[in-house]
């Protein structure tokens, strides 16, 4: 198979089938894991050591869920089944906060002496934190081609995917992939951005005309950015940049059993000012965005406040948590 550039002249180039390197394939997944997975997934461990074996990248996806990625070249059909299990297994019932974190501290390069260095990167990427980490454990299997009875025997294995690809590189040095989806038996298709937007759009654009009406006018001219992920979608307010900031995520629903939505102070900085400011009005905070038993609020933890709300209440919480902590934060926030 050969890959073609075209212009308006015709045929620009012709490009050969190159040399299969594995860590080469394994860099590029590693650049671009949602290009190659069609999920988003934040990496914390390349060749990551386990009695089972050598995990070739680790990660994990916005729900917090473990995701096994393997590149598989000349194993046997019954070697890829037996080690897709395998690294579930191992994962099921190692994979603890502590564990992965230990994991993530050796890939980055940092350590986190309260260990919540993988909650700050997750936050960095998502802009939320699960409740709990590894609910489940996705094998993605990468190779140039799998065998009809390995793609049988694997839909006995809940949450894989597999993934085939072509490698080209051009004589300029260039490195082309083409990539396709082979198998995903327990995972919902991906959505485009488009239909990701249309998903939450509405309920979004509610919440900020409801806020900016509740507000008073010293308080509404914050601005707004939006994100989202195949799952989820996010907003945040802020006045200056996005690091400090009250935010709202919801997930209503999609790729999950229940839904989710959280109205979130983030102090991705961990200014001490900020939370020492914290501290001080702890009991008002508490008192005055209604903290329950199953929210977040640990100035000690330096990360944020999270209060999990009904849709219908979304932009009460909203404007209740700018009212409160923008007169207290001021230029902070």
């Amino acid at each position: 198979m050969m890959l073609i550039r075209l212009d308006s002249k015709g045929v620009q180039e012709a490009i050969p089938p190159a040399q299969y390197v594995e860590s080469l394939v394994e860099s590029a997944v590693e650049k671009a894991p949602a290009a190659f997975l069609g999920m988003d997934v934040l990496l914390i461990g390349r060749q990551v050591r386990t009695d089972r074996g050598v995990v070739d990248l680790l990660g994990l996806d916005r729900d917090g869920n473990t995701v096994i990625i393997e590149l598989k070249r000349y194993d046997s059909p019954r070697e890829i089944v037996s080690q897709a299990i395998s690294y579930r297994s191992h994962f099921r019932k190692t994979a603890t906060s502590e564990h992965l974190n230990q994991i993530a501290e050796k890939y980055f390069g940092d350590t986190s002496p309260d260990g919540t260095l993988i909650r700050t990167k997750f936050k960095d990427r998502f802009g939320t934190f699960p409740r709990q980490l590894n609910k489940k454990q996705i094998v993605a299997l990468v190779a140039v081609h799998f065998p009809e009875s390995v793609l049988h025997d694997l839909e006995e294995i809940a949450d894989h995917i597999c993934i085939e690809f072509s490698y080209y590189r051009s004589d300029k040095g260039e490195d082309f992939f083409a990539v396709k989806r082979v198998s995903e038996p327990d995972l919902p298709p991906a959505l485009t951005a488009e239909q990701a937007l249309r998903d939450f759009d509405q309920f979004f654009k509610k919440v900020i005309e409801q806020v900016k009406q509740s507000l008073p006018q010293e308080l509404t001219t914050f601005r707004n950015t939006q994100a989202h992920t195949r799952n989820a979608q996010w907003m945040r307010f802020h006045w200056k940049g996005s690091a400090t900031h009250v935010g709202l995520w919801t997930n209503k629903g999609k790729g999950t059993a229940k839904s989710e939505i959280c109205v979130y102070f983030y102090n991705k900085t961990r200014d001490p000012a900020i939370v020492k400011l914290l501290t001080r009005n702890a009991d008002l905070i508490r008192k005055s965005l209604q903290i329950g038993v199953d929210d977040v609020f640990n100035p000690d933890e330096k990360t944020s406040i999270e209060k999990y709300v009904g849709e219908e209440n979304a932009s009460v919480a909203v404007t209740t948590f700018i009212s409160v902590l923008k007169p207290l934060l001021g230029e902070k926030l």
